[in-house]
């Protein structure tokens, strides 16, 4: 991607942050205190670095092969279909850190309130 895609998808992921602290957490998680664990975070990298690579590896494939955006003429549609991977798989996995349960199925996150 350009410089200017990943500085715009990085402000719309920025953005999309702020409203992490009106979320509702799932109502099984907050019965109990619970303990910082750097254990889990490890646990979330070794998970998600692998899964977010595949996800990569496909999108590469897709749009060379799939879409023929394999020549100079069309690098803007595989920079565009790069970009728009990216902002799906920073979304998906704010839903997934937010939640132990199945996003979008088992837990929504909080609809915005503006009053």
């Amino acid at each position: 991607m350009l410089p200017v895609h990943l500085l715009i998808q990085n402000l719309l992921y920025d953005i999309s942050q702020v409203s992490i602290p009106w979320d509702s957490m799932d109502e099984e998680f907050i019965q109990e205190p619970k303990k910082w664990d750097a254990g889990s975070v490890s646990k979330f990298m070794l998970f998600i670095g692998p899964i977010s690579s595949i996800f990569d590896f496909a999108t590469f494939a897709l749009m060379y092969f799939v879409f023929k955006a394999n020549t100079v003429e069309h690098q803007t549609l595989f920079q565009s279909g790069w970009f728009v991977e990216g902002l799906l798989s920073q979304t998906l996995i704010i839903h997934m850190i937010r939640t132990r349960k199945i996003p979008f199925i088992q837990s929504w996150a909080a609809a915005p309130s503006w009053h």
